[in-house]
């Protein structure tokens, strides 16, 4: 089962995913692409993510299965450092 989370961020979109890409990397999660799209897996979580204008999208096509959505949405927000956030079946 996948989920789709949109965010929406506040500021440059670069400097927020390039701090994503080094808080994921330190959690043992690769993240690859540019400030516009992407990919990132570890840990058990593979997603893609897109940006436009104001709004970071990201589609989790997988997670373990013990992690609950809740806790996969907080991890997320931290990456952003943004919690204004609505996810969607």
């Amino acid at each position: 089962m996948s989920k789709t989370f949109t965010f929406t961020i506040n500021g440059d979109s670069q400097s927020i995913i390039s701090n994503a890409r080094q808080i994921a990397s330190e959690k043992g999660i690769s993240m690859q692409g540019d400030h516009l799209q992407g990919h990132l897996s570890g840990q058990g979580i593979h997603a893609d993510y897109t940006v436009e204008n104001s709004r970071l999208t990201l589609n989790v096509s997988s997670k373990p299965l013990i992690v609950p959505w809740s806790m996969v949405e907080s991890m997320i927000a931290q990456f952003i450092d943004n919690q204004d956030v609505s996810g969607s079946a």
